[in-house]
């Protein structure tokens, strides 16, 4: 349920859930059994040229309740989730948002608009991994269309890095996450996180592959597809796997060590590119699968293959858009 509205100088503010669903399972009726995976945030643009085009495309709100065990339930069956959202102006640079439905999701929240045309951000998880979604579901629907949840992601130590932290991503080990009878299987571990827009820029990520890995999709995408969503490589408009023992380009990865990816994306349109580098050393390029004429706005990493084992761990991305 989008809400448009003009500010007092005359631009115009949009606030929406820009996040897609999981896939509709095979056994879907319409009744609502596999909803309720796209309402965990609450998202920003606004336009100066009367809607030609947008900035922002940020994350006014990431509900906090997200990977509750007892998501489905806990406060009773009602609605829940952070969209249908309102706002008023309170200043020349400042509007109050009111979102979400569930008591337990309702928010006020005071904007600045100059946020929405930031051209970075920053993420070490020195404070854990607050500013992601991190969680995957347990396909059996409970309360009001709603799965409960856990986490799909996890931030510990580094392994040889005294006071690091990393976010350790894995195909998880947990028959909880499988509903054979509907075809669910939600094991894939993942993590997504958002950044200002932008339809060209750099996104620059250091990580490593564990030993025994699976290796790992990264993703540039234009909205949030939830963590263990193992279609979002084929949604992005940017995507590569990392694995040991493989490239990208002529590099090859080996386990148990420290690299920095950056991705330089050119353009989010047709015949747009995306440079690869490792560690500063030229590695490839990758070329757009899907526009995406607003920009770049989701970094989403994903656990690959099908049977539990580690992925990958990240150490720290920084997002510059132009």
């Amino acid at each position: 349920m989008p809400t448009l509205g003009r500010l007092p100088d005359g631009r115009l503010l949009l606030l929406w859930t820009n996040q897609s669903p999981l896939p509709e399972l095979s056994t879907a009726t319409g009744n609502g059994e596999d909803a309720f995976t796209n309402r965990d945030t609450l998202h920003a643009a606004i336009s100066g040229d009367d809607g030609k085009t947008w900035r922002g495309f940020r994350e006014v709100g990431l509900d906090e309740h997200r990977a509750r065990a007892d998501y489905a339930t806990w406060g009773g069956p009602q609605d829940r989730g952070h969209h249908q959202a309102e706002f008023v102006p309170l200043d020349e640079q400042r509007v109050l948002i009111a979102y979400g439905q569930h008591v337990n999701h309702r928010r006020l929240a005071i904007m600045d608009t100059r946020w929405l045309l930031e051209k970075s951000r920053t993420s070490d998880f020195s404070n854990g991994a607050g500013d992601w979604t991190h969680h995957t579901f347990i396909p059996v629907p409970r309360g009001h269309c709603s799965y409960d949840r856990k986490p799909a992601a996890s931030v510990v130590p580094h392994p040889s890095r005294v006071g690091a932290q990393v976010l350790d991503i894995r195909f998880l080990d947990d028959p909880e996450l499988v509903n054979a009878a509907s075809g669910a299987d939600y094991r894939a571990g993942g993590a997504a996180w958002n950044f200002p827009a932008g339809v060209t820029g750099q996104v620059t990520v250091r990580f490593r592959l564990p030993s025994g890995s699976g290796g790992a999709h990264v993703s540039l995408i234009d909205r949030l597809f939830n963590a263990c969503d193992r279609t979002a490589p084929g949604f992005a408009a940017y995507t590569l796997q990392l694995a040991p023992g493989a490239g990208p380009g002529s590099r090859t990865l080996m386990p148990d060590t420290d690299y920095e990816l950056r991705l330089e994306w050119s353009g989010t349109g047709a015949g747009s590119t995306c440079r690869v580098s490792i560690d500063g050393h030229p590695a490839g390029s990758i070329t757009l699968k899907n526009p995406a004429p607003n920009g770049l706005s989701y970094l989403h990493v994903i656990a690959a293959g099908e049977e539990p084992r580690p992925g990958i761990q990240l150490q720290s991305i920084t997002a510059e858009v132009r």
